[in-house]
């Protein structure tokens, strides 16, 4: 898969879910998109799943949020543009690599944000340098 294929959709913000509890753990926001996590986030999410059972991509307002949901978080991606396959399947790969990197402290995790230190580089090298865009 080439870099232009997987870029099409510009990374705006991603988030991060603790999904056992629902707390934000990580919130990267490198496009300044304002939006409140706690406010909004959760009841999307929540609403979304309810109405159509299977929840992948929503539109808000400019932006698209992809969400998708491994065994142990959930992550929304907040885009800008087209969003093709293989960008999903790079963010279904990510959360497989997140959950193995940090699993014990995911499953053992007790509201210490510590653990997640070098979250933003394993982020950056897995999610936005697979697609060409640069996020440090």
């Amino acid at each position: 898969m080439s870099k232009e294929e997987a870029s099409f959709a510009k990374i705006e913000a991603v988030v991060i879910m603790h999904k056992a509890s629902g707390l934000v753990i990580i919130n990267i926001n490198p496009g300044d998109v304002a939006y409140d996590l706690d406010f909004q986030l959760n009841p999307m999410v929540e609403k979304f799943s309810e109405e159509i059972g299977v929840l992948n991509l929503v539109e808000w307002g400019e932006l698209k949020v992809l969400i998708e949901d491994g065994q142990l978080i959930r992550v929304a991606l907040f885009l800008r543009g087209v969003l093709s396959t293989q960008f999903t399947e790079i963010v279904r790969l990510f959360i497989q690599e997140f959950e193995a990197e940090y699993r014990e402290v995911l499953e053992n995790w007790m509201g210490s944000f510590k653990a997640f230190d070098n979250a933003t580089q394993f982020i950056a090298s897995q999610i936005f340098e697979r697609v060409g865009q640069n996020l440090l």
